[in-house]
């Protein structure tokens, strides 16, 4: 993704989910098609073998690109994870400084 574009969220996988599905269901019914052999060898006409390799390129692009996106929100959530974590442990951490320091100014009463 460009840095132009927003941070993909888990909610935005949908609809490239369900469009990389949708292009291998129709590679899958063109197999289908293809695969009923009347004498045992399979024979596609050019503008056949032309489609399918465009259906099989498309779908192959398309996974790729829900693959790389899924990475890319999952990397994004472990960062926001990752600094919630450590704001949790700044604050933790400043919070014991401060009983600390009342501590020592009630013992020095």
């Amino acid at each position: 993704m460009s840095a132009a574009k927003e941070k993909m969220t888990i909610r935005d996988l949908e609809p490239l989910i369900c469009d990389a599905d949708n292009m291998v269901d129709v590679l899958l019914n063109m197999m289908e098609v293809f695969a009923e052999v009347p004498d045992g060898n399979f024979v596609l006409t050019q503008s056949e073998g032309e489609r399918l390799f465009f259906v099989t390129t498309i779908a192959e692009q398309m996974t790729r690109k829900v693959k790389d996106a899924y990475y890319e929100t999952l990397g994004g959530q472990r960062v926001m994870i990752a600094r919630d974590l450590a704001e949790r442990a700044n604050e933790a951490v400043e919070a014991c400084h401060l009983k600390v320091r009342a501590e020592r100014k009630e013992a020095q009463k």
